[in-house]
């Protein structure tokens, strides 16, 4: 595999109310500042994690982005390493980039999950691979991420002290959901730790005598896993849905006759599923989260979001009112050791039906 190189980044994040026009784009102001020549470019980006955030977790970022112009993409693998007091302001990171050949039927299109999944495996670095616990760990983890984005940015290009120098725009969705919030950052990469810490100093110190620059980042990248939905995939052959169907069945056989001690279904890696209650779909149950089906037939709450995995809870039919009674526990952590299933029956025949199963 690739070996990673020392390339340090220092990103500081400015403040989009003093340094942006009404159109989201830069003022004139701080154009000049970093000298910037040229028009802005766009660049459209997406992430690659599990919905758990495992990689953001393990402090990794993977990123696919596609410029404007360029006719290749832009793969990046990128681990943060806090430096001195471990403050969030004194934030730099390694990264590795490589370009990848990539048609799409548009100038900014970008890879599906499958693909990108595909190539982040094929070009991960060593490093990354063997960050976490056991053989494999970045092959292991990319083979079930999902994509998050794209997010839809723009880069200006400018210098400072002879260094080459980005801002960049990026508007992703709002904390409500219901509007949009605009990220500005402005960063340069080097080789060199020292050149790296010392250029951060300085360019902080004079963004903040133009009052420029925010005085906390707020971890752009987090935003984005949080605010931009973990992306679901419905692409498993029919083969696959139909053979888990049947194990399923034979499962519920096995309670319709009195078992009810709660046999065990293997998943092997899957680690999503879609229910349908009586033709009432339910909410989405993934490995970074679970949904509680109230003794209600039609009612659904949120039960919030579980670790990677926990065991969430799930309670379907109509309880003591209709007679019935359906409960499942499930982990869904993708690991083929330990993802299980459990249903156990009532008295009567249960109205629910899994009609819809998929995996990677």
């Amino acid at each position: 595999m690739p070996k990673m190189t020392p390339d340090y980044e220092v990103r500081l994040q400015l403040d989009p109310e003093a340094v942006l026009n009404s159109e989201h784009g830069l003022e004139s102001d701080i154009l000049e500042f970093f000298k910037v020549s040229e028009k802005g470019l766009q660049m459209n980006v997406q992430f690659l994690d599990k919905c758990c955030k495992d990689i953001y977790n393990a402090g990794w970022c993977v990123r696919i982005r596609k410029v404007e112009e360029k006719p290749h993409l832009e793969l990046t693998y990128k681990k943060r390493y806090d430096i001195n007091n471990g403050t969030i302001d004194e934030t730099l990171s390694i990264s590795r980039e490589k370009q990848v050949s990539h048609s799409g039927k548009t100038e900014l299109e970008l890879p599906g999950p499958s693909d990108s999944r595909k190539m982040a495996i094929k070009e991960e670095p060593d490093k990354f691979d063997d960050w976490g616990p056991g053989d494999d760990w970045g092959t292991k983890t990319l083979a079930k991420a999902r994509v998050f984005g794209p997010v839809l940015a723009k880069r200006w290009i400018g210098e400072w002290n002879d260094i080459e120098v980005y801002i960049e725009v990026w508007p992703i969705p709002d904390a409500e959901g219901t509007g949009t919030e605009c990220i500005v950052e402005a960063s340069f990469k080097t080789d060199s730790y020292k050149t790296a810490s010392a250029g951060r100093i300085n360019l902080t110190s004079q963004l903040q005598a133009h009052d420029w620059v925010l005085a906390e980042d707020s971890l752009k990248t987090k935003l984005i896993l949080e605010r931009c939905s973990c992306s679901k995939e419905r692409d498993t052959p029919e083969s696959v849905q139909a053979a888990l169907r049947t194990k399923l069945n034979s499962l519920r056989d096995k309670a319709h006759a009195g078992d009810h001690l709660g046999s065990k279904l293997q998943w092997g890696d899957i680690y999503e599923m879609w229910i349908e209650i009586q033709n009432n779909t339910s909410r989405w149950l993934c490995g970074a989260g679970g949904w509680q089906v109230n003794h209600g037939w039609f009612e659904s709450t949120a039960v919030g979001d579980t670790g990677p995995g926990d065991v969430c809870y799930i309670h379907m039919g109509g309880g003591a009112l209709y007679g019935i009674d359906c409960v499942a526990y499930f982990r869904l952590d993708g690991e083929s050791s330990n993802s299980w299933f459990q249903w156990w029956f009532g008295p009567n025949e249960p109205a629910e039906e899994l009609v819809e199963m998929w995996s990677l």
